[in-house]
């Protein structure tokens, strides 16, 4: 059982997000319209969930180095590897949308380790050995020594059956595996790919966490280490609103293309 609590009043909200997700379901799609959003996002979420923990690349070096293999002048060989990285991260965290499997601990561990490959491979899909403060908060993460009992519990609750919306889950699996912080880096990367995932598998648009949203996002994150997640579901569902408005402006384009055809 999960420890988290939230606020009834975000129930409205919830509902539309599922008249939406059911609604765009129900939309056909070419499957080019399709495969551009998914440029959007990845590329989109890749410089802002790398540019929330500090990497330099601007949103066109993003795009150059992910699409093009540039060498991006001033800039480090880690701010590189973290953006190839991400975006490689986030093709495999796809691929197990798609799939019947169960997700389990051993999914959250080849996702951070696609996150950190190259960069620091001694760590990469490693639960970490050290104590480790996260800076700027007053939650104290369990120590190493307990880490892989804690990711054995969240294990557990992420293979199992949920009745909680889809977006709920969302914010408890994020919350929740940045409270344990099991990895010495890399957690925060790995914790909204790991809540994209379980929005992806419900059909769901993936979202983007803006660089934007940063303070907003850590004291979410703050609040959520004492058991409420209310301020996260709500920043999930902003985002998600982002992504919803991302695909309608697509569907009404492919509507308006076939009402009124050029030839």
């Amino acid at each position: 059982m999960h420890p988290y609590r939230w606020s009834e009043s975000i129930e409205p909200r919830l509902q539309q997000a599922t008249e939406r997700m059911r609604r765009l379901r129900a939309t056909r799609m070419p499957a080019a319209a399709v495969e551009n959003l998914r440029h959007w996002f990845r590329i989109h979420h890749t410089y802002n969930s790398n540019a929330i923990e500090g990497n330099r690349l601007t949103l066109p070096e993003t795009r150059a180095v992910i699409e093009d293999g540039i060498t991006i002048a001033g800039k480090s060989l880690k701010d590189h590897f973290e953006a190839v990285n991400l975006a490689h991260a986030l093709d495999f965290v796809e691929a197990l949308a798609r799939r019947e499997s169960v997700l389990g601990e051993r999914d959250v561990r080849e996702i951070h380790g696609t996150v950190l490959r190259v960069i620091d491979p001694e760590n990469a899909g490693v639960y970490r050995r050290i104590s480790v403060r996260i800076g700027g908060s007053k939650h104290v993460s369990p120590q190493a020594v307990q880490v892989p009992e804690e990711m054995r519990t969240f294990g557990a609750w992420l293979a199992g059956a949920k009745t909680e919306h889809p977006v709920v889950v969302c914010a408890i699996a994020h919350a929740w595996f940045e409270t344990i912080h099991p990895f010495v880096d890399g957690n925060g990367r790995t914790g909204r790919l790991l809540a994209n995932l379980l929005l992806m598998r419900e059909h769901y648009p993936a979202i983007v966490l803006l660089v934007e949203d940063r303070a907003r996002y850590y004291m979410a994150l703050d609040a959520s280490h004492s058991g409420d997640i209310t301020a996260m579901v709500e920043l999930t569902l902003d985002r998600l609103d982002q992504g919803f408005a991302e695909y309608e402006w697509a569907a009404h384009e492919v509507l308006e293309v076939r009402e009124f055809p050029t030839d």
